[in-house]
């Protein structure tokens, strides 16, 4: 698209950044609901070391299972913004402390990068494909 009108402009741009603040509030709050809510109806969840998954429901069975085993504390750190159109991407960094809700299991800590790409819904935008790996060592 070639269109100047179609570049992401400064209300776009927060209402992305909106989605990643959502996302850090459910995970950190435990809200399986809230962390669905982010992704759109045909999203790619493509998490470290496993297969992709597609669809909301792939994506709630994830964060359920993940939610069920830790409580989360994640921060995201945007190194980049951009898009046109209702496609957009995000690439930035994150920092998760997994708290396992079984006592006697370790804690586990991780930092990596993310890539997401956004799509403009109906009711705002949502990931179309959130993909993120761990910059730590292999153990």
């Amino acid at each position: 698209m070639s269109d100047a009108a179609s570049v992401l402009g400064p209300s776009d741009r927060a209402a992305i950044l909106e989605v990643d603040s959502a996302f850090v509030l459910a995970a950190n709050g435990g809200s399986l609901d809230g962390l669905v809510a982010v992704y759109a109806e045909d999203a790619s969840l493509l998490p470290p070391n496993e297969p992709g998954l597609k669809g909301r429901q792939a994506v709630r069975q994830y964060w359920g299972r993940t939610l069920d085993a830790y409580t989360l504390q994640f921060e995201l750190t945007t190194d980049d913004v951009d898009g046109q159109g209702d496609l957009a991407y995000v690439r930035g960094r994150y920092k998760l402390t997994a708290s396992p809700r079984k006592s006697g299991d370790a804690v586990v800590a991780d930092e990596g990068k993310f890539v997401e790409v956004l799509k403009r819904q109906p009711d705002g935008w949502r990931y179309a494909i959130d993909m993120f790996n761990s910059d730590l060592p292999a153990k």
